[in-house]
């Protein structure tokens, strides 16, 4: 019976330690946009954002981190000053820039935000960051 328990237990540990990567897994998988987000870039589908993540990274690379602080706010300002038709050419772009990428490319982007997602949710929130 203690076998019984022990094997139990890890199995219970394993199903929940694997419980984060399979939300994350799902939310990058899914072809509709975000409907659980309410957040500034909430109509932007999963791949948008992805794309939008590259983009920033390339932009802000050698930055310091208050510099790319200051270019992530502005972004932020940008998006929310666009008016609806402004925000689908942007989503537009974005969705064609994705759509380019090789297929191996676009694996790597999504392993890479599902990592930053892990290690945030770890942080002590659902996708919570301490910035």
């Amino acid at each position: 019976m203690p076998a019984l328990r022990r094997s139990m237990f890890a199995l219970a540990l394993l199903a929940a330690a694997s419980v984060p990567a399979a939300i994350a897994a799902a939310e990058l998988s899914s072809d509709a946009p975000n409907a659980h987000g309410s957040g500034l870039f909430h109509s932007l589908s999963p791949q948008q954002k992805m794309m939008m993540f590259v983009d920033m990274r390339k932009a802000t690379e050698g930055m310091t981190d208050d510099q790319r602080k200051a270019y992530r706010q502005s972004q932020r300002q940008k998006f929310a000053a666009m008016t609806d038709a402004q925000r689908q050419q942007f989503a537009a772009k974005l969705q064609t820039e994705w759509d380019a990428l090789p297929d191996d490319r676009k694996e790597s982007i999504k392993q890479q935000i599902m990592a930053w997602r892990a290690q945030h949710r770890s942080w002590g929130g659902q996708g919570q960051s301490t910035q």
